[in-house]
């Protein structure tokens, strides 16, 4: 299969370390700081703003040491004067069959084409801070290390192994990387990497579970949609979109019900304003990055800088609580991520039953470092998490044009022992299999029995595939945190006129 890229502050005192703008900071001779808006906002694209307020944890002691993340992309730069002296080469390999050595996960370069995503994103999470060269990593005290993977096409075997290979040293990977966001596929990952997920969130981390980070896509301007992205869509990903430095949506954001939260890039909100920037030549100050040549950009955007912008993130709360678990980082990140003003702007935000707000291209909001640490810092972890399976409907049912069919049923523990009970929802799955000549034209909803409605599938234009889905899975965060009980519903509307038939519905609810 081919594999492509998906290319608010807290009032705290800190006495003398406040800065002139009464905002904690610290300062750095890296030459690109100063221009690394998204870590400290001090008004540097002309309107101070928000930022993910990592200057609070670092303050605290929190920089990521100890914690050790892998980039699994195209490669590494090894040598990268950034990135060098936290390079680990223990966890670091080749998967691309060529003339390299398998310990080796330096990428392509050669005078046509050159692999820089994967260095890319290994300095966004952890360039080595105060050495005069590009800038500062977000957990600039962490290692990093890098699986070369994406070089062309990728099988199952290939992704099965990255993503279980030394989940014994990793606490973090970082994905920026799926189907082609083309709005026409529907894939995720194969039987070995669906196995190597569970084994990374079981057995990595002496039984807490891995984090795996994923970038949401980028092909939302075309109405692509994340949900049919298997990767980003699993209860095992933290899944994270690209904000615009005032926390709206970016244009080329996808609508996704797993989305978790969304993380400052820079970018326009509008395509329009996208391409009036482009025609006028204005320059773009987005993520900084190292080049493979020894340079600095900044410019490098979208949901793949999301991600490891994300991945460090969370080495800064392990950092600062080595005892979480993947489902206590969820947690968090849902707890602690708010939208922006501006964000609240945008249409498109609802309420769930537990008064949280979200949104398909932004989740529960902007993640906030500071927030994120301090959280961790007081944390108790959840409990077990706990499965309720729910048939929604079986047999052969006829879709009717421009009407909405829905299936529903009850879920009633009251048969089940308390210390059994789910009482507060986390992911709810719905595995549709359907078959229509102009799936494109569906939508999809998840009822919760708050009455929380979640949209797990939008009409996507360039669909052209004849007969639907099979068993395929809808995840959405939106009901985080409400009660199991009560009537759940899966309606879907045939927008076509033409017909189509809908062979089976089951809900799976996990939670604590």
């Amino acid at each position: 299969m081919e594999r492509a890229f998906h290319s608010p502050h807290q009032t705290i005192s800190f006495g003398p370390w406040l800065g002139h703008l009464g905002e904690p900071f610290m300062d750095f001779n890296d030459p690109f700081y100063n221009d690394q808006w998204y870590l400290r906002n001090t008004g540097q694209l002309g309107r101070q703003g928000y930022d993910l307020n990592v200057t609070w944890a670092w303050l605290n002691g929190y920089t990521g040491r100890g914690v050790v993340l892998s980039v699994l992309d195209d490669g590494l730069q090894t040598t990268n004067a950034d990135i060098a002296d936290n390079y680990a080469p223990n966890i670091s390999y080749s998967l691309v069959k060529d003339t390299k050595s398998w310990n080796d996960p330096s990428p392509r370069i050669d005078n046509t084409f050159s692999n820089s995503h994967g260095t890319y994103c290994a300095g966004i999470i952890s360039a080595v801070s105060n050495n005069s060269i590009c800038g500062v990593g977000v957990a600039y005290d962490s290692n990093v290390g890098g699986v070369r993977l994406v070089d062309g096409k990728v099988t199952d075997v290939q992704e099965a192994t990255a993503l279980s290979r030394h989940i014994d040293q990793v606490d973090v990977f970082s994905a920026s990387w799926g189907p082609t966001d083309d709005g026409t596929k529907v894939e995720g990952p194969a039987r070995l990497t669906q196995i190597a997920f569970t084994e990374g969130v079981t057995r990595g981390r002496d039984g807490k579970g891995v984090i795996y980070v994923w970038a949401s896509g980028n092909g939302g301007v075309i109405g692509d949609n994340c949900n049919l992205d298997g990767y980003t869509s699993s209860i095992y990903t933290l899944s994270v979109s690209a904000l615009t430095d005032m926390g709206t949506s970016t244009f080329y954001e996808e609508p996704c019900a797993s989305t978790l939260a969304g993380v400052y890039v820079g970018g326009e909100h509008t395509l329009e304003v996208a391409k009036d920037r482009q025609r006028r030549h204005l320059e773009s100050l987005n993520v900084v990055v190292p080049e493979l040549d020894g340079h600095c950009s900044h410019d490098f955007q979208g949901t793949s800088a999301a991600a490891p912008l994300m991945a460090g993130v969370v080495a800064l709360v392990i950092n600062a609580n080595g005892n979480l678990t993947w489902r206590d980082m969820q947690h968090i990140v849902v707890e602690t991520s708010i939208p922006t003003p501006h964000a609240l702007q945008e249409p498109g935000w609802q309420t769930n039953g537990l008064g949280k707000k979200f949104h398909l291209k932004q989740g529960f909001g902007a993640v906030n470092a500071g927030r994120m640490v301090e959280a961790a810092l007081h944390w108790r972890n959840v409990k077990p998490q706990k499965v309720i399976v729910v048939p929604l409907f079986s047999g052969h049912r006829t879709f009717h044009p421009s009407t909405w069919m829905n299936v529903s049923h009850p879920v009633d523990s009251s048969g089940v022992p308390p210390a059994q009970r789910m009482t507060a929802v986390e992911h709810a799955v719905a595995n549709v299999t359907l078959i229509h000549p102009r799936r494109k034209l569906l939508t999809i909803f998840i009822v919760s029995p708050a009455g929380t409605t979640s949209q797990v599938l939008t009409h996507r234009a360039p669909d052209e595939d004849k007969d639907g889905f099979k068993s395929w899975g809808f995840m959405s965060v939106h009901f985080w945190g409400e009660s199991p009980e009560g009537i759940w519903k899966v309606a879907i509307k045939d927008d076509s006129g033409e017909t189509g038939y809908l062979k089976k519905v089951e809900l799976t609810i996990f939670g604590s």
